[in-house]
């Protein structure tokens, strides 16, 4: 089944919607963007003309340039990603929106990592991920929209970092499985996460870090997290490998992917988390 059909049906089933033809503003290194703002010199990822699919490992910058104007990317579009073949995606803090049906029907995302600046989750943004098995929430995250999740049946970990819940409802999580799903809360909000839906978790746990003391796993693989002289070196992991870095109160301070040598990111003296592919481990320097 064609994409351009899978989404007119989406669309029709949801809303009685008819699909609208793809348009850009432009594109660079293979991303489509569109202007949001030309005052504010703010755009946005849009879906790719022809509904070319994206796909593979996506990495999207801060800003992109198009002609002699720098532009800052602080959004997904809506359908931006929707049923693309893409196996993982690093996104900038710069993102402070996801719009709807963004990375809908992406089997290929198996651990979605958001940016830290990112304030809403769009209507059904993940709907149909059926093989997510890992989200983290940011702190700044206030509103998760209806069928933001829906049917992302793999996932089993969720780490919120938000000391006030999100707003949600109750098809936020629909057909997640709630009850076998750990979901992590800063200290101290177990209270304010009495309420629906959050409060369907079957498994509920406050931490200093949102999770990230518990989410260190004895590593017996074969890539070699490390500090040295400043940095975190990553080694013999495959080229590509979804690579996120937390300081110890869960805030992301490093997102992106290996490269085909050595990966070593330059951090100041503190406590790491340090998530390659499936692969997680404590870094002190």
């Amino acid at each position: 089944m064609g994409r351009n059909f899978t989404k007119l049906l989406a669309l029709f089933l949801a809303f009685g919607t008819p699909l609208a033809a793809v348009a850009e503003d432009f594109s660079a290194d293979g991303i489509s963007y569109n202007i949001t703002s030309p005052e504010n010199l703010t755009v946005e990822v849009t879906e790719s003309p022809s509904y070319s699919s994206y796909a593979g490992d996506i990495t999207i910058p801060a800003t992109v340039t198009n002609g002699d104007t720098e532009y800052t990317v602080t959004g997904i579009g809506g359908y931006a990603f929707f049923y693309c073949d893409i196996t993982s995606v690093a996104m900038p803090a710069t993102v402070e929106t996801i719009s709807e049906y963004a990375f809908y029907g992406c089997k290929g995302l198996e651990e979605v990592t958001l940016p830290d600046n990112l304030v809403t989750i769009g209507n059904s943004a993940f709907g149909q991920c059926s093989f997510i098995t890992s989200v983290n929430i940011p702190a700044k995250v206030t509103s998760i929209e209806g069928m933001a999740f829906d049917n992302c049946t793999a996932l089993s970990t969720i780490y919120c970092y938000a000391a006030t819940p999100p707003s949600c409802v109750a098809s936020s999580f629909s057909r997640v499985n709630t009850g076998s799903c750990t979901l992590y809360i800063p200290e101290g909000t177990k209270e304010a996460y009495d309420i629906s839906p959050w409060n369907e978790f079957g498994n509920i746990v406050e931490t200093g870090s949102a999770g990230t003391e518990e989410a260190v796993s004895d590593i017996q693989g074969a890539v070699s997290i490390y500090a040295l002289s400043g940095n975190i070196i990553i080694e013999n992991a495959a080229p590509g490998t979804p690579l996120t870095v937390y300081t110890a109160n869960g805030t992301i301070f490093y997102g992106g992917i290996t490269s085909e040598t050595a990966t070593e990111i330059s951090v100041p003296a503190g406590i790491y988390i340090v998530k390659c592919g499936k692969q997680t481990q404590k870094v002190i320097l």
